[in-house]
C-alpha cells in the first residue's frame, strides 16, 4: 500500500472505535488513542499495524485469488461455448461447437476439424432440437 492509501484506513478504523478510547491530546486538541493494555487495545493496535504493513505486489487475498480463479474458469467456459451462426449456408466453414438452423431444426457441429458438409449428412453435425 502507498502511504496516500494508508491513511484513510487509520482513520476508518480510528472513527469506528468506542468512545471510550478516545482522549483530548492537550498539544494540539485532536483526538488520540488512549494508551492501555487491555486486549481491545492491543487488537487495535495489531490492526492498524496491518493496515501499514504494505503487501508485497505478488502477494494476493483470498478473494483475489479466487476471483482470478473463477475469471479462468469463465475464459475457458466461454471459448468452449456453443456459437450461434444463424442459418446453415452452404459455401461457409463451421468449426467445433457452431450451431445453425437448417430445415427447422437446431444442429450443432460436433467434429473437433472444421466442415462444410450440410446438416444431417455425415458425423460432423449432432441434431440439438427440432420443431417439426
Amino acid at each position: 500500500m502507498r502511504q496516500a492509501e494508508v491513511s484513510p484506513i487509520i482513520a476508518e478504523k480510528i472513527r469506528n472505535l468506542p468512545r471510550s478510547y478516545l482522549t483530548r491530546d492537550f498539544s494540539n486538541g485532536s483526538a488520540s488513542l488512549l494508551v492501555s493494555q487491555d486486549k481491545d487495545s492491543q487488537r487495535l493496535e495489531a490492526a492498524l499495524q496491518e493496515a501499514m504493513t504494505p503487501q508485497r505486489a505478488n502477494q494476493r487475498t483470498p478473494e483475489q485469488t479466487k476471483l482470478a480463479q473463477l475469471e479462468r474458469r469463465l475464459r475457458k467456459l466461454e471459448a468452449t461455448a456453443p456459437k450461434y451462426r444463424a442459418v446453415w449456408e452452404p459455401d461457409k466453414t463451421y468449426r467445433h461447437m457452431d450451431t445453425v438452423t437448417f430445415r427447422g431444426a437446431l444442429w450443432c457441429v460436433r467434429s473437433e476439424k472444421p466442415t462444410k458438409a450440410r446438416p444431417g449428412r455425415g458425423p460432423d453435425w449432432r441434431l440439438m432440437t427440432k420443431t417439426r
